[in-house]
């Protein structure tokens, strides 16, 4: 299981990371100013940092939260959250993923 560090905190912040059909991911969030933060993982399916409306998506599965995440809203290619102050951490758990897709994270403190 490959595990990242993302720290919502300031500005958008934009991170790509490869992951294979099978493999799941944790992801720590950082919120470490007063308030809340969104943090949402998508699909890329093109493989090159954008999104092309006319691209298959696809990469359902499940997620497991922690305390410090509420309002956890997915869909088949995307997923949301709030992330308390203090942070949290999110498990994906793919159980179908696009070929050569890599997962798009933004958070925004």
């Amino acid at each position: 299981m490959a595990t990242y560090s993302f720290n919502t905190t300031g500005s958008i912040t934009f991170l790509v990371a490869d992951i294979s059909a099978s493999q799941s991911t944790t992801w720590n969030i950082i919120q470490s100013a007063p308030g809340t933060s969104y943090f949402t993982l998508e699909t890329i399916p093109n493989n090159n940092g954008f999104y092309t409306t006319s691209s298959v998506k696809g990469c359902s599965g499940s997620f497991t939260i922690s305390s410090g995440i509420i309002n956890l809203v997915k869909d088949d290619y995307k997923m949301s959250a709030v992330v308390n102050q203090g942070g949290g951490q999110i498990t994906f758990v793919p159980s179908q993923y696009v070929s050569s897709s890599q997962m798009y994270v933004k958070g925004v403190g």
